[in-house]
């Protein structure tokens, strides 16, 4: 008879061999994932840094946009339009007190 009729178990090399190969690929694949998982957190921390940034940004718009009113209500113009309002209401008077100061 030939050998391939036989019912004998595989070498125990290939057994061995077999192992050694499947725990490669099981490494190889548990490595790919690790990189996959740290640029994905790499480009959370990105993101987060941008909105972080981008609130930062608007905090200092928004800041500047009150210093500026600020301003122009303490600007002699909106002083002056403001005491004639007061001495005198009238539609004209109250268009330039909105004319010169803030809302």
């Amino acid at each position: 008879m030939s050998n391939i009729y036989r019912n004998e178990p595989a070498p125990l090399w290939l057994h061995i061999m077999g192992g050694i190969l499947g725990a490669v690929v099981v490494l190889l694949l548990a490595w790919k994932g690790y990189e996959r998982y740290q640029e994905y957190r790499v480009e959370q921390a990105i993101l987060e840094y941008k909105a972080k940034l981008q609130a930062d940004q608007q905090a200092i718009f928004r800041e500047k946009q009150r210093q500026q009113k600020v301003e122009q209500y303490n600007s002699p113009e909106c002083s002056f339009w403001r005491n004639h309002y007061s001495n005198n209401m009238n539609a004209q008077n109250l268009n330039k007190v909105r004319e010169h100061c803030p809302e």
